[in-house]
């Protein structure tokens, strides 16, 4: 069964807003006058997860396929993205 990866992420795209939508108005007024940051961290959260989730589903569906050269050097420059990263938040 062949699949159609444009078909699928536009579907999942909508799927995304969605549920995206559906947090933003399922806020009630009180929580954005009184607590507007855990409100917005709610709805940035869920959105961040939804999009990990459709992008780790279309890479279960139809794995990119990398170069080992090019993926050594994605790794080596995540990895110090990463250690960049936790050393400024350990100091901060």
């Amino acid at each position: 069964m062949a699949f159609d990866l444009f078909a699928l992420s536009i579907l999942t795209t909508f799927y995304q807003e969605s549920t995206q939508s559906a947090i933003l108005s399922r806020q009630d007024s009180t929580i954005f006058n009184t607590h507007t940051d855990l409100a917005l961290g709610n709805a940035y959260g869920s959105c961040s997860y939804n999009i990990a989730v459709i992008l780790g589903l279309l890479a279960l569906i139809h794995p990119l396929r990398i170069k080992p050269r090019i993926r050594r050097g994605i790794l080596t420059l995540l990895l110090v993205v990463t250690l960049i990263s936790a050393a400024i938040l350990a100091f901060c």
